[in-house]
């Protein structure tokens, strides 16, 4: 009876979350209510005490909330806690970095360069990039010179009306960004003045993601991760790429000892994980788990924070590098005279840009390493060259 009641709906509960892909909220619902039924049944049955036991042990995971994931964050028996943000990525001094993987930073870097060198700032609507996080230290110099691209901001914090980064986190973010694409806008967004979340904040991302919508963001960027899945985080995301926006997220920053974070591992979402400059990938790394997982630089990336150098790693900072690449996508389509305007329609989708993506990658042990430099590898140094690859992509894969 156990077996019947709780065993077999528990295994199938468990198969529908191993697609991490597509995680089927309501089907996922209706078999943790069965469980629960069964459970409950195999207590009230007073030859089943096995039953007693076992629903005590496992009733915390179906609490009301969030769907558990495997290697969770915090002890299932607190179920208040079920959400829990990991942005525990690295920032180091002149002194702490590993200076080999700084020269592949900046040979990558450079060849960033290249990629966006090739094109114009022109008088015409920019792709708008909504940054989700701690806010904007303005007074930095980088930052200082690009403030004609800070089109809009705001924050959610109650205690902190302003967009002024506390933390640096976000600051990081929006100067990878600014620095690394040319016919981009930026939305600043401030959700939180550290790099710890609480349960409050949930709302205070899902406002923020309907404010960017809202702004026409074209590209929202989300260099944080839970544990666990939120419907609202959820169903905000789904609503924005309904609208043909792209959604990028980190995968998370603790290695094998949990799965990719969500939201990067929501349907449609763009997965960005961390390599060096060569691709390699970084121990904090969570397992590959889908197409829509690429890895971009996030290791050694010389930064500043109150006017010192400092050298960042995570999934955080891969996640702009992997935004930038995108939005230069755009921007050299938007300046071709020859893309056909399905061509477009096909780009503005994550299928398109997954397209393209894959041609702009290596294929590596682990996951597809997103470069620039593999234009150069395959014979494309000139803007029209560029122009022509993505056509070409784009008309293949229609």
């Amino acid at each position: 009876m156990l077996k019947e009641r709780v065993v077999q709906p528990l295994f199938r509960l468990l198969q529908e979350m191993s697609d991490s892909d597509d995680v089927p909220y309501v089907q996922q619902e209706s078999i943790r209510e069965e469980v629960r039924a069964g459970l409950q049944a195999s207590a009230d049955d007073a030859t089943a005490t096995e039953s007693e036991s076992t629903l005590e042990a496992v009733a915390p995971v179906f609490s009301q909330g969030s769907v558990v994931e495997s290697g969770d964050c915090l002890p299932l028996s607190d179920p208040q806690d079920d959400l829990v943000i990991s942005m525990g990525d690295q920032e180091q001094r002149s002194g702490e970095v590993d200076r080999s993987k700084l020269h592949l930073a900046k040979e990558f870097l450079k060849g960033m360069k290249k990629f966006t060198g090739k094109l114009q700032r022109l008088p015409q609507p920019n792709i708008r990039i909504c940054v989700i996080d701690t806010g904007l230290d303005k007074s930095d110099v980088l930052v200082k010179g690009q403030q004609k691209r800070i089109v809009a901001e705001k924050s959610w914090v109650p205690s902190d009306p302003t967009v002024h980064d506390n933390d640096g986190h976000g600051t990081h973010i929006s100067r990878l960004i600014l620095g690394n694409t040319v016919s981009a806008d930026l939305l600043v967004a401030k959700v939180t003045n550290s790099k710890t979340f609480d349960r409050n904040s949930v709302e205070c991302i899902v406002e923020a993601i309907d404010w960017a919508v809202k702004h026409d963001a074209t590209i929202i960027s989300l260099s944080l991760g839970f544990c666990k899945d939120d419907e609202r985080i959820a169903g905000a995301l789904k609503a924005a790429m309904q609208e043909r926006r792209f959604v990028f997220a980190a995968a998370g920053n603790w290695g094998l000892n949990r799965p990719r974070a969500f939201p990067a591992r929501q349907k449609g979402v763009f997965c960005i994980y961390a390599s060096d400059g060569n691709g390699f990938r970084d121990s904090i790394d969570p397992k590959n788990e889908g197409r829509s997982s690429f890895t971009t630089l996030g290791v050694a990336i010389p930064s500043k924070w109150k006017k010192e150098d400092v050298y960042v790693t995570g999934t955080s900072y891969a996640v702009p590098i992997a935004v930038s690449i995108a939005a230069t996508i755009l921007a050299y389509a938007k300046q071709d005279p020859n893309l056909k305007e399905q061509d477009w329609s096909l780009l503005s989708s994550y299928q398109g840009m997954c397209s393209v993506f894959e041609y702009l990658s290596a294929e590596g042990e682990h996951h597809r390493f997103l470069s620039p430099e593999q234009l150069v590898t395959k014979g494309h140094g000139t803007k029209e060259e560029i122009q022509k690859a993505i056509r070409e992509v784009l008309d293949f894969g229609a």
